[in-house]
């Protein structure tokens, strides 16, 4: 049984969208079964999909009444399923956080994106759902990212270490069928990228080994 994660942000669809694609594209690249689902009527994951065919990458569009289901029988067959949760569609935010092992959700250090994360990690809480906020926008004002990171910690709301700038973010390239990863030069969006991944799957290694010494 694999483990599904969610990408939502109430504030703006676009930024997880992107970020989620990358992240697609390295654990892939990391020999993990990645499958994708998505909501809505833009399908633009499919059709990012649809342009990376070589990374073998698994995606389909679901519906409200089914997701549970999908993410489900996405778990029994695959190492990690992502999710892309619509904006606005608090009754499908609520089964899919039911459901997944953790949310992520990406935020820029701005008032009205902080407030409207803050609103998305209390509905985590109050479903049971570990949920980690990922800094974007960078570089952006220091006092602008300290100030953010201070507002969810004293909220006790876990921020992840690996922040991401513009050029990892940014739903272009994703549509030009771009990611972060492919060519042979390293560079800062990579590392980002590679570190975010890391981040995660050492917070999903370590809540395994708490479930299991429980057991």
């Amino acid at each position: 049984m694999g483990i599904s994660i969610a990408f939502a942000q109430q504030f703006s669809g676009l930024t997880k969208s992107a970020v989620m694609t990358h992240m697609a594209h390295s654990w892939a690249h990391h020999a993990q079964r990645i499958d994708m689902i998505e909501f809505g009527q833009t399908a633009a994951m499919t059709k990012w999909a649809s342009m990376n065919r070589a990374l073998h990458l698994n995606i389909r569009l679901s519906h409200e009444w089914r997701a549970v289901i999908d993410i489900t029988n996405s778990m029994k067959h695959h190492d990690i399923t992502l999710v892309d949760l619509p904006r606005g569609n608090l009754m499908l935010m609520r089964a899919v956080m039911r459901t997944c092992d953790m949310m992520v959700i990406p935020c820029a250090p701005i008032g009205v994106d902080i407030s409207s994360t803050l609103k998305a990690v209390q509905m985590c809480r109050q479903a049971n759902t570990p949920v980690h906020v990922v800094i974007t926008g960078l570089p952006a004002a220091k006092e602008l990212v300290s100030g953010a990171i201070a507002t969810f910690r004293k909220a006790g709301v876990n921020v992840i270490r690996a922040g991401l700038g513009g050029n990892v973010t940014s739903t272009g390239g994703m549509l030009d069928s771009y990611t972060v990863l492919p060519g042979h030069k390293r560079t800062p969006a990579q590392k980002q990228i590679d570190n975010l991944r890391l981040e995660l799957d050492t917070t999903l290694a370590e809540a395994a080994a708490d479930v299991y010494a429980f057991s």
